[in-house]
């Protein structure tokens, strides 16, 4: 796509090139193309639907950069600092506990400022090469990440 190669994107201009390559890869383009052309162009644009899904979400563009450096997270071997999961444990009975979307949303406003704060650690440890510690932020991002989802879930559930 022509982007840096770095955690940080520009999503606005990940969208902007995004659009440009589905409109040049779309099928009314080339109705007239043979059928291998037409099948190119449909892998292509599935390239591109899979690449943006990756950047555009940043605990997805994190787990692929440690992927592309050789250092997978692997589910069973993620050592996680006890106390951090008894605070996503707390975290989780809070939203559990909530009885209206008014008590959710300082739940919400908290976990926005961790997911922010972790982003802006994953970015530093990438740009400074500490993949160490990039993969440590990253296992707490999809923690935070989750708490997000399960936040969004209920305002689209509306209790």
């Amino acid at each position: 796509m022509s982007l840096d190669d770095n955690f940080d994107v520009d999503t606005t201009l990940l969208s902007q090139k995004y659009k440009e390559l589905q409109k040049l890869l779309h099928p009314d383009k080339h109705t007239l193309k043979s059928e291998e052309e037409k099948r190119l162009f449909e892998e292509q644009s599935s390239l591109v639907n899979k690449a943006y899904s990756t950047l555009i979400k940043p605990l997805n563009r994190a787990l692929y950069m440690l992927e592309q450096a050789g250092h997978p997270i692997e589910e069973q071997n993620s050592d996680v600092d006890q106390d951090f999961l008894m605070e996503i444990m707390e975290i989780n009975e809070d939203i559990a506990d909530a009885d209206s979307l008014e008590s959710l949303k300082p739940i919400e406003i908290v976990n926005k400022k961790r997911l922010e704060d972790n982003i802006s650690k994953v970015s530093k440890a990438f740009h400074e090469g500490d993949i160490t510690a990039a993969k440590q932020l990253i296992i707490k991002l999809k923690y935070f990440t989750n708490i997000d989802d399960k936040i969004k879930d209920i305002y689209r559930g509306q209790f």
